[in-house]
């Protein structure tokens, strides 16, 4: 049934192999409770040993030769990602078409301009926030009108001021995860007006949906499928089948890659995405050719080329490394490493750091102070940029501000079990 290639090893279809490993133990088990209730210790046994060897069996040489072509055919699996020109090109689509029916609904009422004032809607949502089809096709009304605007209340509002025009609601993701969706507000006007003529466009007031149609039963609504299909086919002519809701989230993965975003921001978009990080990063995340051949430029310099050009037995004090005798060959000599990595610095004078100096970093480096996180050189530059109490500090002496701190808040939490373990002793 998974087509095992007895030469190679390999399974045809190694997902049913697991599987069929996975039914045989439920019955075993199954069995094992019907044995149970019968008191037929004999056959009982039986069955225990079958499991038992099932089980070493199943770990050892069926999962293991499944997971090993799992991961080969993910490597050989080319996917294609849809291009931010085609994407680009069916938001603006989406636009037009949303304020062409928008403006033909709200002159007199037409369940035709009413229902494709809803697929383009529907569409729009998922294609901006990325969701999955079914969670955007099943809004419930009491999740979006529970939507939420900025608070300027907040102690973060002036990170977020830029996005006012934005509003937020949360619905149900994978697993029962919460998860939120975006709306702008000229959007969230149209989303309104569509929901206030759901009564005459004779949806049925039992329907929980906001894209609810009337339709067989009570739960009839709108599929983005359909309106996905005829709307990227119109408007994107080649390679409109990318354009999908796996493909759509992959790409917004990938590019946010290209950012070189903290590890707070990559935890916070996987958030978002509804998924855990370590999903985001293995699986969302499509492997960039570019930003691999990017390594070519240090493993040239390893191996001594320089602008393109091999240096043959040529030792610079600068650029070589420095080996020590053939006593200590295994180790770099320290002196050597000092020479070649570093130049000669003169020995400054430590300058306090003020009040408003700790402020301003504890303020902006809140979050890597609370998870006891390291920030990276580049937050730490963009800390001194935006802080003119910062103009004499380095992005080094940042870092090492907060490593401290975090250092110092460690220590506060481990003093008090320190006292208990000395007075146990």
């Amino acid at each position: 049934m998974a087509g095992l290639d007895e030469d190679s090893g390999h399974y045809r279809a190694p997902a049913t192999a697991a599987c069929i490993g996975g039914y045989l133990k439920k019955i075993a088990l199954f069995l094992i409770g019907e044995l149970i209730k019968k008191k037929n210790r004999p056959r009982l046994q039986d069955v225990k040993d079958f499991l038992q060897l099932l089980d070493d069996g199943l770990t050892y040489d069926i999962l293991k030769t499944v997971n090993e072509n799992q991961l080969e055919m993910k490597r050989n699996k080319n996917i294609l990602l849809p291009s931010t020109n085609d994407i680009n090109c069916l938001r603006n689509y989406l636009d037009e078409r949303i304020k062409n029916h928008f403006e033909d609904l709200n002159i007199i009422f037409s369940k035709k301009s009413w229902t494709k004032l809803g697929g383009a809607l529907l569409v729009a949502l998922q294609l901006f926030n990325r969701r999955r089809v079914g969670e955007i096709e099943r809004v419930k009304i009491q999740d979006f009108l529970q939507y939420k605007n900025i608070d300027h209340n907040e102690d973060n509002v002036s990170v977020a001021i830029n996005n006012e025009n934005y509003v937020r609601f949360l619905i149900r993701g994978k697993r029962g995860r919460g998860v939120p969706v975006l709306v702008d507000k000229y959007k969230l006007t149209c989303l309104k007006t569509f929901l206030k003529y759901r009564r005459k466009a004779g949806v049925p007031q039992k329907n929980p949906y906001l894209f609810g149609i009337e339709g067989a039963n009570d739960t009839q609504h709108l599929e983005a499928g359909d309106y996905y299909i005829n709307m990227h086919i119109y408007v994107v002519q080649k390679n409109p089948e990318r354009l999908k809701g796996t493909e759509l989230r992959k790409h917004f993965a990938t590019k946010c890659s290209t950012m070189d975003l903290e590890d707070i921001e990559v935890k916070d978009i996987a958030d978002y995405m509804g998924h855990h990080r370590n999903i985001h990063l293995e699986h969302y995340r499509m492997p960039i050719v570019s930003k691999d051949i990017r390594m070519s430029r240090l493993l040239e310099k390893a191996q001594g080329v320089e602008n393109g050009n091999k240096s043959k037995n040529i030792c610079s004090e600068r650029d070589s490394l420095q080996f020590s005798d053939e006593k200590n060959e295994d180790s770099f000599s320290s002196n050597t490493a000092e020479a070649s990595y570093s130049t000669p610095k003169s020995k400054g004078k430590r300058k306090s750091w003020g009040a408003k100096e700790k402020q301003d970093v504890s303020k902006h480096a809140e979050l890597y102070l609370k998870h006891f996180e390291s920030p990276t050189i580049s937050f730490c530059a963009s800390i001194v940029d935006k802080c003119p109490s910062l103009k004499n500090r380095t992005p080094k002496s940042v870092k090492a501000f907060i490593m401290n701190e975090i250092k110092k808040q460690k220590l506060q939490i481990l003093k008090p079990n320190l006292k208990k373990s000395r007075r146990g002793e």
